[in-house]
């Protein structure tokens, strides 16, 4: 072999080229410690074990994601090409850039949430329908028994029966609460 060596990329290892005008892999040191043996290649030729490994543009796109932290907005974003760990910051100092941002741009925050007033009315409401639903089971039930449709009464449908004034009492005070929170709503 001919001390005529080319290096072609980072990756690949040194290519000979001899006399007869031949390109060949010297043999080299794996990782491992075992040995490659010499190889004629095919100029340009790289072997598969130097090939970078495919990433899918799925991949490529998260990963490049997630070199910053979500929501930072675009200017903020480095188009420097220098190395990952000179470019990258603290979160706290991005934040505060973030913050600063929005105090001098004057942009206003994303409107409230309902009051929690409107959640348990729209929750007492609920309850109330439901309540009033169990109590029109238990008239008619009872409709059946008078009419003698029914002559042996589950275990069920006695704790029916038996929570029919409690099923007024709660349907009672639940109207009152919603007439008082609907006031003041409305104020």
């Amino acid at each position: 072999l001919s001390p005529c060596c080319i290096k072609l990329s980072k990756m690949s290892r040194r290519r000979v080229v001899a006399e007869d005008g031949k390109w060949y892999i010297p043999p080299s040191q794996r990782s491992d410690g075992t040995w490659r043996p010499a190889v004629q290649v095919k100029p340009g030729y790289i072997p598969s074990e130097e090939l970078p490994k495919y990433v899918c543009k799925g991949r490529r796109e998260a990963d490049e994601r997630s070199r910053y932290p979500v929501g930072l907005p675009d200017e903020l974003k480095s188009t420097n090409s220098k190395p990952m760990n000179t470019q990258r910051q603290s979160l706290a100092s991005i934040m505060e850039k973030i913050e600063k941002q929005k105090f001098n741009s004057g942009v206003s925050e994303m409107p409230l949430p309902p009051s929690p007033k409107t959640e348990d009315l729209d929750a007492m409401k609920k309850k109330l329908k439901n309540l009033r639903k169990k109590l029109r089971d238990v008239h008619a039930l009872e409709r059946k028994i008078q009419s003698g449709e029914l002559t042996k009464i589950e275990k069920t449908q006695k704790q029916k029966l038996e929570m029919r004034s409690t099923f007024e009492d709660q349907i009672k005070q639940l109207e009152r609460d919603i007439g008082g929170l609907s006031i003041k709503q409305s104020l």
